[in-house]
C-alpha cells in the first residue's frame, strides 16, 4: 500500500520518466577494458538507480538470427524506453560497435535517450597479451588489433585509456570514463548534446 511518505519518491521517478535517458557506452575493440569499467562504474553507484547492460547479450539467439545487429538495437531500443517510464537515471552499456552502426542505434533510440559514446582502448602490446590470454588464434587477435587501430581513427571524442598498471591508475580510468556521461559527471559539470562529437582534454584520453 502507498503511503504518503512514498509521494516524493513516486514525484521523482514520474519527473524522471519524462526526461530524456541518458546512455554511456563504452565500446572499443576486444580486451580493451569496456565490461570491467563499466561493470565497476555500476557496481560502485547502488544507490543511484543507473542501470548496466552488456550489447552482446541482446543478440544471444539460437538458432542463429540472421541478423544480430537488427536483434541487439531492437531489444536495446525497448530496455531504453523501459527504463525511461521506470525513471532510471541512467544506462551504462558496453560492448563492440561499428562506428558506422553509431547514427543507426541513435535513430532506433529516437528521443527516448542521448547517447554519449566513450572509447576505450589500450596500447598494440596490451590488447594482444590480454587477447592471447583468453586463448584465441593468431587469426582472431590480429583481426582485434586492426579493430583497434581503426577505432582509433573514428571521431568519438571520448577517449580513455586502460593500460593500466595499478589500482589507482584504473581507478582514474573509471573516473574519467564517468566523467564522460552528463549523468555520471558530478554536479556542476553538465555537457551539450554534442559534446560526445567534440575533441575530450581529459588527460587519459
Amino acid at each position: 500500500m502507498n503511503t504518503p511518505a512514498d509521494a516524493p519518491a513516486r514525484a521523482d521517478r514520474t519527473s524522471r520518466a519524462d526526461q530524456v535517458l541518458p546512455v554511456l557506452w563504452l565500446c572499443g575493440a576486444p580486451a580493451s577494458g569496456k565490461s570491467t569499467t563499466a561493470w565497476n562504474l555500476f557496481a560502485s553507484r547502488p544507490e543511484e538507480q543507473i542501470a548496466y547492460l552488456d550489447i552482446d547479450q541482446l543478440a544471444m539467439l539460437l538458432p542463429d538470427p540472421g541478423d544480430s545487429f537488427a536483434l541487439a538495437v531492437g531489444n536495446l531500443a525497448a530496455i531504453t524506453r523501459l527504463h525511461r517510464a521506470l525513471g532510471t537515471r541512467a544506462l551504462i552499456v558496453s560492448g563492440v560497435i561499428d562506428p558506422e552502426q553509431m547514427v543507426e542505434i541513435d535513430d532506433a533510440l529516437g528521443d527516448d535517450a542521448v547517447v554519449t559514446w566513450c572509447l576505450m582502448d589500450a596500447d598494440g602490446r596490451t590488447l594482444r597479451r590480454r587477447i592471447t590470454e583468453r586463448g584465441w588464434p593468431e587469426e582472431l587477435i590480429d583481426r582485434a588489433l586492426a579493430e583497434a587501430r581503426d577505432l582509433r581513427r573514428t571521431s568519438i571524442a571520448h577517449r580513455i585509456t586502460t593500460t593500466w598498471a595499478t589500482l589507482p591508475q584504473r581507478a582514474r580510468t573509471e573516473g574519467a570514463a564517468a566523467s564522460s556521461s552528463r549523468a555520471l559527471r558530478p554536479p556542476g559539470r553538465a555537457p551539450s548534446p554534442a559534446d560526445s562529437r567534440k575533441p575530450s582534454n581529459d588527460p587519459l584520453c
